[in-house]
């Protein structure tokens, strides 16, 4: 099994963001089937990540994993998102009031944000994620069997609006 090769969906993936198509199953089992024959973590949540970009396009994704502190937020994957706003989040405490990840990972439940520039959740962040050309952003913790947090999926949508505009 060990030397099993991945089906031709998963190498024909884009790599970033195609017009808007259906989800390819065949995709979703391929990356199952990585993280069945141990495939490195990084390269199964870039795949996740590439996955839900091809099919919204514009939404940028990232994976935000719980620091061996259970305090922390650290940058899993988000390979599209500018190095500099994957930089400002990186180490980011989990609390009620810190961005949609943050919130998310401390509330257990999915953070709807429609505006990055006028929600509270996001005045520490909102700068960077203005910067970078974000304007909306969904996260929802990825919760083990048992119910342990153990970090965050996010999707964050570009906007128009920058300071000055």
């Amino acid at each position: 099994m060990a030397n099993a090769m991945a089906s031709p969906n998963l190498q024909a993936l884009p790599t970033s963001p195609s017009p808007a198509q259906t989800l390819p199953g065949d995709a979703v089992l391929d990356a199952l089937k990585m993280m069945l024959l141990g495939a490195p973590l990084n390269e199964v949540l870039t795949s996740i990540t590439r996955l839900m970009e091809a099919h919204t396009k514009g939404t940028l994704c990232s994976i935000l994993l719980v620091d061996e502190d259970g305090l922390h937020l650290r940058y899993g994957v988000a390979e599209n998102l500018p190095q500099t706003y994957r930089a400002a989040i990186d180490g980011i405490c989990i609390g009620p009031n810190v961005g949609s990840c943050g919130a998310a990972a401390y509330l257990r439940q999915p953070v709807f944000v429609a505006d990055i520039l006028s929600d509270p959740k996001w005045v520490k962040f909102k700068d960077s994620a203005v910067a970078a050309g974000l304007r909306a952003a969904w996260s929802s913790p990825i919760l083990s069997h048992d119910g342990k947090v153990l970090g965050t999926f996010g999707m964050l949508l570009p906007g128009s609006s920058k300071p000055g505009n």
